[in-house]
């Protein structure tokens, strides 16, 4: 049964009040997770659209994501980018929109594979939103859900939209060198980043580590996200600078 306007508004203010005392990224993520369950999503991708090459866009793409690992890669190995409708849309910097008007603007079967393949693995139904942010930097907000009627009518997106903003905020916020402490990196982001640090490429990472380079190029991503930075080079300077690597 579908939520209240009052129950989801109700939601929303827990959210803020939980995003703003965040002491690390699971914190939050964990808080934004609640509150779009609330709104009938169940899986969310973060992603940096900045990127003009296919291989920036594809290494920006899961800035954070609990999306199944199985879809992620083959997203990736497939190069879907640039054919994804909902990608494409959050590109030209619309105002929020449902899957199902992505899908609508598909123009090449390609896309349309894209939207099938997903639902496949779960992702049947959802909605996107950008946000704009200094110096022309856009972030992509991914919602997923493996029903088929999540809330995406225009004022629940526009709510949705908000607390993303206090998602950027709030992580913005753990990742200033006065909140050093509470930057929580995973010991694998720790360890990609430690090798970025020492000259490292993807490949030989992943044969160290044993994990793919998917994996390796995720937990870079994770970590950059979590850090606050545009670029892994960045990424690496801030981790060496906060003492989160050696």
């Amino acid at each position: 049964m579908k939520k209240s306007t009052l129950e989801l508004d109700l939601a929303f203010l827990r959210f803020l009040e939980i995003a703003k005392g965040a002491r690390d990224l699971g914190d939050l993520t964990q808080a934004f997770g609640t509150l779009l369950g609330h709104f009938g999503y169940d899986r969310f991708i973060i992603s940096d659209l900045t990127g003009t090459t296919i291989d920036e866009r594809e290494s920006q793409f899961s800035l954070v994501h609990n999306y199944p690992v199985e879809w992620m890669d083959r997203y990736l190995e497939r190069h879907y980018v640039d054919s994804d409708p909902v990608y494409l849309k959050g590109l030209r910097r619309t105002p929020p929109f449902s899957w199902a008007e992505a899908r609508q603007e598909a123009r090449h079967p390609r896309s349309v594979r894209v939207m099938d393949e997903a639902a496949d693995f779960g992702l049947r139904a959802g909605a996107g939103f950008t946000l704009t942010l200094r110096r022309g930097r856009i972030v992509g907000f991914g919602l997923a859900s493996s029903f088929l009627d999540p809330r995406d009518d225009v004022p629940s997106l526009e709510l949705l939209k908000t607390a993303a903003f206090s998602v950027r905020s709030a992580l913005e916020e753990l990742s200033s060198p006065a909140q050093a402490s509470v930057i929580s990196l995973s010991p694998r982001e720790r360890e990609v980043l430690q090798g970025v640090s020492m000259g490292r490429d993807e490949q030989e990472m992943a044969a160290t580590l044993g994990i793919s380079e998917a994996d390796v190029r995720r937990h870079c991503e994770g970590a950059a996200w979590k850090l606050g930075t545009h670029t892994l080079a960045y990424a690496v300077a801030k981790a060496l600078r906060l003492g989160l690597i050696s």
